[in-house]
């Protein structure tokens, strides 16, 4: 059975809105989260980061949800600077073309998506 939370997040990605959770990091001294993107892939700079990552681009969905988990030391957070690509680590992404495997490969990072918030509640960085 899903829960409210469930579906609010199910809705707010339809709605196009990005949402994250933090996670178990890695590294010691580091925060992670993960971030769920959603894409609309009607959008030419979608189809460019698609192709980028090696993603086939027949027969898409307009909806796809780019994730991504990554870690950054809790020092630069608690410091409040702007962070560099080069501050960011151990970065995963991967893709969703519906929301049968957005589900999926959330469960696979460890993220029920009942845990997904909007990226203010849990810090998320970028």
């Amino acid at each position: 059975m899903s829960s409210r939370a469930h579906f609010i997040a199910l809705r707010t990605l339809r709605e196009g809105h990005t949402l994250a959770a933090s996670v178990e990091p890695i590294r010691n001294g580091c925060l992670a989260w993960v971030g769920v993107h959603p894409l609309n892939s009607n959008w030419q700079s979608t189809r460019e980061l698609l192709r980028a990552h090696g993603q086939t681009m027949s027969l898409m969905p307009s909806r796809v949800h780019h994730l991504q988990r990554f870690e950054v030391y809790r020092t630069l957070i608690e410091r409040d600077i702007w962070l560099a690509t080069t501050d960011v680590l151990g970065k995963t992404s991967a893709f969703a073309y519906d929301e049968e495997e957005l589900i999926s490969k959330l469960a696979a990072w460890g993220v029920r998506l009942e845990q997904l918030v909007s990226p203010r509640e849990v810090g998320y960085p970028i």
